[in-house]
């Protein structure tokens, strides 16, 4: 089995929470995880753990990061894409 179980990106400024949410092709919310606080700075990476994917079917997924700010009022989101194979 391979996945691509690493999700990077990069924040301009610290982020309070940041959340990695995995949807089907169809939308449908499968999985979600807090990646916890982080600061500003180059290539954030996020590890998707080998286990919370074991139960995907093969095929495409969006993965979506979350970034909420510090004051909690502001969050920016950006979408990637997960392929699995086995």
């Amino acid at each position: 089995m391979c996945i691509r179980d690493s999700i990077r990106y990069t924040l301009t400024k610290s982020a309070f929470e940041v959340r990695v949410k995995i949807y089907t092709p169809s939308l449908r919310l499968v999985k979600e995880f807090k990646a916890g606080e982080t600061g500003p700075g180059k290539d954030k990476v996020f590890t998707i753990p080998a286990a919370e994917t074991a139960n995907l079917s093969r095929g495409a997924y969006y993965c979506v990061v979350i970034a909420r700010s510090e004051d909690r009022d502001r969050a920016v989101s950006v979408i990637k894409n997960l392929i699995i194979f086995r």
